[in-house]
C-alpha cells in the first residue's frame, strides 16, 4: 500500500501547455501506473476551462479536491 500526501501530488509538476494557446497551461504529475498498465494515478492543476477530453473505451475515476468539473456523456451532464 502507498500514501499519498500533499507533498507528493505537487512533487515533479510539469507545465502542460494548452494545445491551441502555449500561455494556458495546467500543472500535471502523474506518479503511480500499475504493473499491468491498466491504472494510471495522478495529479493536475488547471484553470477553469483548460480540460476538454473525450473518454472512450476505459473507465475514469476523478476527485474533485477544489473547484469544480463538468462531465457530460451522452445520456446526462453533472457537475
Amino acid at each position: 500500500m502507498e500514501v499519498i500526501d500533499k507533498a507528493t501530488l505537487i512533487k515533479n509538476l510539469v507545465i502542460h501547455p494548452y494545445d491551441s494557446n502555449p500561455a494556458y497551461f495546467a500543472k500535471v504529475n502523474v506518479f503511480n501506473y500499475s504493473s499491468d498498465g491498466k491504472f494510471a494515478a495522478g495529479y493536475l492543476e488547471a484553470p477553469e476551462g483548460w480540460f476538454d477530453a473525450v473518454i472512450n473505451g476505459f473507465n475514469e475515476i476523478d476527485f474533485v479536491i477544489e473547484g469544480e468539473m463538468e462531465l457530460i456523456s451522452a445520456n446526462e451532464k453533472r457537475r
